[in-house]
């Protein structure tokens, strides 16, 4: 039995900026899984539960490596966010070490504590 590492992916919740709004996903290609006929993963659904391309994030220093947004930045008041559900080992072989399936993150990149508003991304804020 094949293992498909991207079984109920939600891409949810993140700041994503990379171009004008219009800007092409990536998504629904060919051989992707998220074409528009898939019902949990599509474009429409891309853009309704992410902030893409609207929300321009102000940084730091990132020519210092300061990837952390600023205070003031629209992206750091970013409301949209999921947490992200347990591993499932339902479907593994038989025998297989089930290890830790929590997938929290309690802390962000530098160590802070994430809170119930904590921004998305790397960064607590």
């Amino acid at each position: 039995m094949p293992t498909r590492f991207d079984d109920d992916l939600r891409i949810v919740g993140n700041v994503i900026w990379d171009g004008p709004a219009a800007h092409a996903s990536g998504l629904g290609g060919e051989d992707a899984g998220c074409r528009d006929a898939n019902p949990t993963c599509n474009e429409a659904q891309y853009r309704a539960d992410n902030a893409v391309n609207t929300v321009r994030p102000d940084l730091v220093d990132p020519a210092a490596g300061r990837y952390a947004l600023t205070p003031s930045s629209a992206a750091a008041l970013a409301t949209r966010t999921a947490s992200i559900p347990a591993f499932s080992w339902s479907d593994a072989p038989a025998g297989t070490p089930v290890g830790t399936t929590a997938n929290s993150v309690p802390r962000d990149r530098a160590g802070a504590a994430r809170g119930a508003r904590s921004a998305p991304g790397a960064y607590a804020g």
